[in-house]
């Protein structure tokens, strides 16, 4: 079995990196976070798969100290509960830095197998993109491959419009303290 999840993730990997997605990229930055649905319901071979899914994200502009906090859920957008990953194959991290990196996930417990859960993004220090992602769900007959999209969920103002508003504020309150006198 090991080697079949070994096979499927190397399909996976060379399709992405082959360009067989078109890239959607999404710009991380602290404290965004960007939620991907995975919902194989409608793929040829359907759902449920009875050897692994396969999550892949291609990713550009990771440098050292960059760190991103990947949260898995049983259903979409987050519900559904959170999932551990098995220990065996919990993240494979592929040339993580550099132009392009690719950070797969090969995962076969039931909350995967039945093709419908979800995947968010935190990014807790530094920024990076992901220029597109994919998953793969596996069975016996075959593989069924589709391109995911990610939604930033939750984003953070930068320290520059910040200040902006800040400024912004500060005039208002002269402006009607001014007034008052």
């Amino acid at each position: 079995m090991h080697w079949t999840k070994r096979l499927f993730g190397a399909v996976a990997c060379v399709i992405s990196l082959a360009g067989f997605l078109p890239a959607h990229a999404l710009t991380l930055q602290p404290g965004n976070t960007a939620t991907y649905n995975i919902d194989f319901t409608g793929q040829n071979p359907p759902p449920p798969y009875d050897l692994q899914v396969n999550v892949q994200f291609v990713a550009s502009g990771i440098d050292a100290g960059d760190f991103a906090t990947f949260v898995f859920f049983g259903g979409l957008n987050g519900s559904g509960g959170i999932v551990e990953m098995l220990p065996d194959f919990p993240v494979a991290n592929l040339a993580i830095g550099g132009p392009v990196s690719v950070i797969n996930f090969i995962e076969s417990q039931p909350q995967f197998l039945d093709g419908v859960f979800s995947i968010t993004i935190t990014m807790d220090q530094g920024e990076f993109n992901i220029d597109s992602g994919n998953a793969l769900g596996a069975d016996n007959s075959g593989f069924a491959l589709m391109q995911i999209t990610g939604q930033l969920t939750t984003a953070v103002p930068e320290p520059g419009s910040l200040a902006l508003m800040g400024g912004a504020l500060v005039a208002v309150l002269a402006l009607r303290r001014r007034a008052a006198s």
